[in-house]
């Protein structure tokens, strides 16, 4: 895996998830907010689209069955985002639950979970980029990466 390799998935995953960020269609509206579908734009453009359609409590139920997904500490996500891994992080409550795109960048230091938080696009209430997980989530999420968009899987 070459450090051009990596950077050019560090690309394809920041310009994916700035897209879908700043797409209107994604903005919280009459009370409704678009974490889900956010999410799975996102994975789309990095060519999944196993995620569309779907909750975000069902996007969670999939990451957790699927082969395709694997679960991995908040410390790891960022690492894996850093590299261009598409990483999601879920909290599942009925009837939908919450999802967000991890971004590459350091983890900051969570005094509310007294762990590592990574970076994320949090297409919820918030709307926000950048700001770490703890923000977009009551609780510590789950963490999945999608085993398909790491370079190395090529």
């Amino acid at each position: 895996m070459s450090a051009v390799a990596i950077i050019q998935a560090r690309y394809r995953l920041l310009i994916a998830a700035l897209r879908v960020f700043h797409d209107p269609a994604f903005i919280r509206r009459d009370g409704l907010t678009f974490c889900n579908q956010a999410a799975a734009r996102v994975a789309e453009l990095l060519g999944y689209p196993g995620l569309n359609g779907l909750l975000a409590a069902t996007q969670h139920t999939l990451a957790r069955s699927s082969k395709s997904f694997f679960q991995v500490e908040a410390y790891v996500a960022a690492q894996l985002a850093d590299l261009g891994v598409l990483v999601l992080a879920f909290w599942s409550a009925p009837p939908a639950g919450h999802v967000v795109v991890i971004l590459p960048g350091a983890p900051v230091w969570s005094d509310k979970w007294g762990a590592a938080s990574p970076l994320c696009m949090d297409i919820g209430a918030n709307h926000t980029l950048g700001r770490c997980t703890a923000w977009a989530f009551k609780e510590q999420p789950e963490y999945f990466a999608l085993e398909r968009t790491m370079p190395w899987a090529h």
